[in-house]
Order: C-alpha cells, then structure tokens, then sequence
C-alpha cells in the first residue's frame, strides 16, 4: 500500500507546553500518517504483556486493543475532539491490508496507522512519515525499541508558564488536582523531562509553544520531515480536516488557529516575587532556550528559603485543610515534604553547574 520507506517520528511533551496543537498542525501534511486522537500504545502493551518479539494473534489483538481504546473510535471529551468511526468497517480495513494470522507489535502499530488513514480516504501512496505522540519518555523508550532511528519533536515553553497551566489549568478542569502530590510531580516532570530531552542522542527539534505559529518555524518542521511547505501546516485538524479547538483545559477556544494569549505572563500575576526567584534557579537550564530566568537570591538565601512553600502549594494547604480528613492532610504533607528534599537537591545542583 505504501511504496515508500516509512520514517519514523516522536513529539514529546516537558508539560503543557504544545504537542497536541503540533500534531494537530502536522496531521493535515500530505506525507503525515496520525491517528485522531491519543493512545499509550506502549502502556497497552506492558498492560496486556506483549513484548517486542512476541507474535501475537492478530485478529484478538485487535480486538483487545479496541476494546481498550474506545476514545480513538468516538472521540474524546478531554481532548475536545468528537467523531465517530464504525469498527466493522474499520477492522474490515485492517484485515484486509494485513492478512497473516500473527503480528507483532511493531507490524500492528504501523498497520493501525494505515487503516485510519484508509478509513478517512487519504492518499496512502504519498505518506512516508508515521507520527507517534509518545508525549512520555518511557512511552518513547518502547517506541524506539520497535523503530530504531526515530527523530524526535520535543515541545517546550517558557517553564513558569508551563507551570502555571499545569497548576492552575487542572484545578480549574478538575478539583482533585489540588494536592501536593500534584504540585511536586509537575513542578519535577518540567525539569526532569528538559533533563532527558537534552541527553538523548536522536535527531531531534525543539519547538517552543512562543514560536510555533512563525512562519520560519512552521518551514522548520516540514524540512525536518522533509515534506515540501504546506500552507495548511498553520492550521490545527484532526480526523480529515476538522478544526481543532484545544483540549478542555484551554481557557479560549481557537477553531484551528494559534492561541496567542499564551504570550500573557500569566504566572506574574499568581507567582510571588519568592516564587519566581526560586523557579529561575529550578529551572536554569531552559536559559539555554532564551528564556528570562535570571536568579535574583543569593545561593544562601534560595537553601534558606527553600522549604517555602510557593503561592500555589499555600493555596492547596488551606484547599486540603477544609477536608478536615487527617489521613488526606497528612498524605499531602509527606508529599511537600518529597518536594522539599528534591528541591534542596536541586540547589545544590544548580550551584555547581550554573
């Protein structure tokens, strides 16, 4: 069905920082093979035990996997994202083009992607990228297993930025995220994910959410999948050219187009001025991208002040104390109390390598 050699790509998330509205961008390439909505494929597969050299039968995996991923055949409230696919079509489509009683993982990633495509009626002769939207490093880890040289898109932001969505976005969509549990893992997945970003050897790019919508970008992205320059490249679709509106935890709706209100420096009006000092030394590395972190405490004063909490986490205290449940409270003080200790951990870090 497709004639020429498939190349294999990653987009990876340090947060809140783009992805989906970049592999919203890239679904409407002529050379791009998507599928319309999120899977962990790989979180399937560790679920269900299926190993790289495992050959499996083809037609209950199949099963199994729609069975276990039905928001990729009716759409997803959380991802803003509403479509219908009719599985006996679809699994007509499969078995049509891949027609052996086994299959490996690999072989059904590659297949899945080709029935979605033939389902919405592309031009499968022309497509030779597959973009897996690993979002997670241990996701992508097991996705470059199966295919070994994958190139990687990594999406980044200005990391306060980042933080202030990642905090005050999912309070907002779900109360149950105001806990310091919440708080730390994301405060710490901003760092640790720019972390492996920068050691992994792979071709790869970064996008910064401030730039996606420039032109120069949008050229950038095309070359690195060597896919001529399409216009539609600044508009976000999913399913066959349906105007994507951001997820749910997006406060303006964008029908298809760049959101520029993620310029606003929202985190300067909820960060104090302890906050901010301490997050630029927390996360100096992202100078290397050019964003504004420039440390105004002395060493000292950020190992004083360290065990602060931020404006965010004190919000949370006085949110988990009204439940008045000494179990939940105290759950929520070990984990300010991990927080402190890997923040500590940090300071010394960034004192010998800034």
């Amino acid at each position: 069905m497709i004639n020429k050699k498939i190349f294999f790509y990653s987009i990876i998330t340090t947060g809140r920082t783009g992805s989906d509205y970049l592999e919203a961008c890239i679904d409407g390439l002529s050379s791009v093979l998507t599928i319309p909505n999120k899977i962990f494929y790989y979180k399937f597969c560790k679920k269900n035990n299926i190993k790289q050299s495992n050959r499996i039968n083809t037609k209950e995996l199949l099963k199994n996997f729609i069975e276990n991923n039905k928001i990729l055949f009716h759409g997803s409230r959380l991802e803003n994202k509403y479509y219908s696919i009719n599985k006996e079509k679809f699994i007509n489509l499969f078995n049509k083009i891949y027609k052996q009683k086994l299959i490996t993982r690999d072989k059904f990633l590659i297949n899945l992607y080709i029935s979605f495509a033939l389902y919405l009626k592309q031009n499968i002769k022309k497509k030779y990228n597959l973009i897996y939207h690993a979002h997670h490093w241990d996701e992508n880890a097991e996705f470059q297993k199966d295919f070994k040289d994958i190139k990687l898109f990594i999406t980044i932001r200005d990391p306060k930025e980042n933080l202030y969505s990642g905090i005050y976005n999912w309070r907002r969509f779900d109360k149950n995220k105001n806990n310091q549990e919440h708080n730390f893992k994301y405060l710490k997945r901003i760092i640790e994910d720019l972390n492996q970003a920068l050691k992994i050897s792979n071709k790869k790019i970064f996008i910064k959410l401030e730039d996606a919508n420039k032109k120069k970008i949008k050229k950038k992205i095309c070359n690195f999948l060597k896919n001529k320059f399409e216009n539609k490249i600044f508009t976000a679709t999913y399913f066959n050219n349906k105007k994507w509106n951001g997820d749910q935890l997006s406060l303006k709706k964008s029908n298809g187009i760049y959101n520029n209100s993620i310029n606003n420096f929202r985190q300067l009006k909820k960060f104090s001025s302890h906050d901010i000092k301490l997050l630029n030394c927390l996360f100096f590395k992202y100078k290397k991208f050019n964003y504004d972190l420039k440390p105004k405490h002395s060493l000292l004063k950020l190992l004083l002040f360290s065990w602060k909490p931020f404006s965010f986490e004190i919000e949370t205290f006085k949110y988990i104390i009204k439940k008045k449940s000494i179990i939940y409270i105290s759950k929520n003080f070990f984990w300010y109390l991990l927080r402190t200790i890997y923040i500590y951990r940090k300071i010394f870090y960034y004192a010998i390598h800034r």
